[in-house]
């Protein structure tokens, strides 16, 4: 019984340490692959701009725009993926298929560090 009293002790102490940090993106990607464009417009993000990386085969286009700001990326096509997120995109982040018209991406998540 004194080991449980313990180790929710441990548990509750270290819960309690550490911050709450939130981090969160809105933002829209006007796409047009067969014209080989698209805009983004970041609407809001905890970093203050959205990041996007464009994958067409093996060539890379990295766009930023400040919240409240549109950027532009050209020489896509109907084989373009994109991931979106609120710091510059690393390898491993999801890529999705570019489609023609808009996409609205948004995604909160909080946790403690």
């Amino acid at each position: 019984m004194k080991r449980m009293a313990i180790l929710a002790t441990a548990l509750l102490l270290a819960s309690c340490g550490g911050k709450t940090v939130s981090h969160s993106i809105s933002a829209v990607i006007e796409a047009d692959p067969a014209a080989g464009n698209a805009l983004l417009t970041c609407r809001e993000s905890s970093s203050g701009s959205c990041h996007v990386l464009f994958v067409t085969g093996k060539q890379l286009a990295r766009v930023e725009a400040r919240v409240g700001a549109t950027a532009t990326a050209g020489g896509l096509s109907a084989d373009t993926q994109f991931c979106l997120q609120e710091n510059a995109p690393q390898n491993g982040c999801r890529l999705q298929p570019l489609v023609k018209g808009e996409q609205i991406v948004r995604s909160q998540a909080t946790y403690r560090e």
